[in-house]
C-alpha cells in the first residue's frame, strides 16, 4: 500500500483543483481546514496531509481509524476537547483598549440598528477587531456561529490562533441532519457599543449563515427587538 500511495501522490494544488470543480462552498471548506491544520505541528500537518491525499484518490487504508484518531489528538495533546471554553489568560491586545465581559458599565442599554430580511433580522457584529459582518439574530442557537471562509479570513489576519481552537461540536442543521463543527474562542464580539469577551462560536459550512446566538446574547440581562423601529436593544 505504502508504494501504490508513494505512485498515487500528487501536487496539493491538483487537490485543490479537483475540490474547486466539486464546488465553491467544498474548496472554501478545505482551505480553511488547510489554514487550521497550518496552525498545528510539522509532523501532525504531515498526517493530516496523508489523511486528506487518501481520501482525494478514495484509499482506504487498514491504519486509517488509527490515523484520525492520532490527527484528533494533534488537534488537542490531550486528545479530549474540553467540555467548556477555557478562561483567556491573557487579554486581546488593542489600542482600542481593555475587552469587557458585559454591557459597558456607563449605560444601561445600547440600540443597535438592524436590517430586516423575510423573516431574519441582521445586524452588524465586528469580530475581533478585525472585520464587521451581519449576523442573522437567532435566540434559538445555543452558540454563535461563523461560515469556515470567514474563520480563514479571520486565520490569514492572524485574528484567529491555535489556542483559539477548543474542540468540536455536534450540531443540527435545519434539514434534521446532523453536523460535526470546530469550536472556537472569539477574544472579543462587537455589537453596537457593547464589546463581549471570549464568545464561543461554531465553524461552520462555507455556506452556512453568520449566527448571533446565545453563547453573546445570553450576557446581557435583556435583549429586545422593537420591530417598529427596526433595533436591537441590548440592556445591562
Amino acid at each position: 500500500m505504502g508504494h501504490a500511495f508513494g505512485r498515487l501522490k500528487r501536487p496539493l494544488s491538483v487537490i485543490a483543483l479537483a475540490a474547486s470543480l466539486a464546488g465553491c462552498g467544498t474548496a472554501v471548506q478545505r482551505q480553511y481546514q488547510w489554514a487550521a491544520d497550518s496552525l498545528m505541528s510539522e509532523d501532525c500537518r504531515a498526517l493530516a496531509s496523508v489523511i486528506e491525499q487518501r481520501e482525494a484518490f478514495g484509499i482506504v487504508a487498514s491504519s486509517q481509524a488509527a490515523d484520525e484518531a492520532a490527527l484528533q489528538q494533534c488537534r488537542h495533546p490531550s486528545g479530549e476537547w474540553p467540555a467548556s471554553p477555557p478562561i483567556q489568560t491573557t487579554p486581546y491586545n488593542s489600542a482600542a483598549g481593555p475587552l469587557l465581559d458585559r454591557a459597558p458599565l456607563n449605560r444601561s442599554t445600547d440600540e443597535v440598528p438592524i436590517e430586516r430580511h423575510g423573516s431574519t433580522f441582521r445586524v452588524p457584529v465586528r469580530i475581533n477587531r478585525t472585520i464587521t459582518l451581519p449576523f442573522v439574530l437567532d435566540t434559538g442557537a445555543v452558540e454563535m456561529a461563523i461560515p469556515a471562509d470567514v474563520a480563514l479570513t479571520l486565520i490569514r489576519a492572524r485574528a484567529l490562533t491555535s489556542s483559539d481552537f477548543i474542540g468540536q461540536s455536534q450540531y443540527s442543521m435545519a434539514n434534521g441532519s446532523e453536523q460535526i463543527s470546530d469550536r472556537v474562542i472569539i477574544r472579543e464580539v462587537q455589537v453596537g457599543d457593547h464589546s463581549v469577551r471570549n464568545v464561543t462560536a461554531l465553524v461552520s459550512p462555507a455556506a452556512g449563515d453568520l449566527l448571533l446566538g446565545q453563547s453573546f446574547l445570553s450576557k446581557f440581562g435583556a435583549v429586545t427587538l422593537d420591530y417598529n423601529r427596526l433595533v436591537l436593544v441590548l440592556s445591562r
